[in-house]
């Protein structure tokens, strides 16, 4: 079954895979981001995250919010709807705030052979878009993250 991790992110603005990639080669000369998309533009969809030679890639997908539609805003409401009423949490109320105002969703599907080095890579990936970007990250399982604290539990 695959594991997702992501990233809510408020931000408008994407980097390129060209940045992405040249940001992550700074900490681990082996990333590789493997894409048909258009890797100087900041409107790419999907990528293959290549951390180490041997290993499957992390499967990159960008999904942006351009309405009530679109498969970012049904999955923010999904999570919405999966928290619940916040009561006095506010670490549930700030979640719900991410989630309402994300413009685009950064979701890592984890494949079958990932190891120690891909949760590492995977998240200095995902967190690029927590420091950069506006971002949250939320793991399955788990929940949604400030800094390396669950804050937000959701199984």
């Amino acid at each position: 079954m695959p594991y997702y991790t992501r990233a809510f992110c408020t931000d408008d603005s994407c980097p390129s895979i060209d940045q992405l990639e040249a940001t992550l080669n700074r900490d681990n000369p082996a990333a590789r981001l493997d894409t048909d998309d258009d890797r100087e533009s900041d409107s790419w969809d999907f990528a293959e995250y290549y951390y180490k030679e041997g290993n499957q890639p992390i499967v990159v997908e960008i999904n942006r919010n351009h309405g009530s539609e679109s498969l970012a805003a049904e999955e923010s409401q999904e999570f919405i709807e999966k928290i619940g009423k916040p009561g006095l949490s506010m670490s549930k109320r700030r979640v719900i705030n991410q989630l309402k105002n994300t413009r685009f969703i950064v979701s890592c599907q984890l494949l079958g052979d990932i190891d120690d080095d891909g949760f590492h890579w995977n998240g200095e990936l995902l967190n690029y878009f927590v420091r950069n970007h506006a971002g949250m990250f939320q793991a399955d399982g788990e929940g949604f993250y400030d800094g390396h604290k669950v804050t937000v539990e959701l199984s």
